[in-house]
């Protein structure tokens, strides 16, 4: 779902905020924006892992 949101407002958010000078708010955007993917990511790789799966119990709630 965050992956197809990003390809069909991609165009209008390089035209609108890619452009634009950096200020507080742009930045903010981007953290929310690029944040979900960035914590797909992890957690994806977090699930891999055996060792971090055995030390942290409650990661199983994470990964199915």
């Amino acid at each position: 779902m965050f992956l197809w949101d990003y390809i069909l407002t991609l165009e209008m958010e390089i035209d609108l905020v890619w452009k634009s000078k950096w200020n507080f708010m742009k930045g903010l955007y981007f953290f929310q924006r690029y944040l979900p993917f960035v914590g797909i990511i992890f957690f994806a790789l977090l699930c891999q892992s055996d060792v971090v799966s055995y030390l942290l119990p409650m990661l199983n709630f994470f990964c199915f």
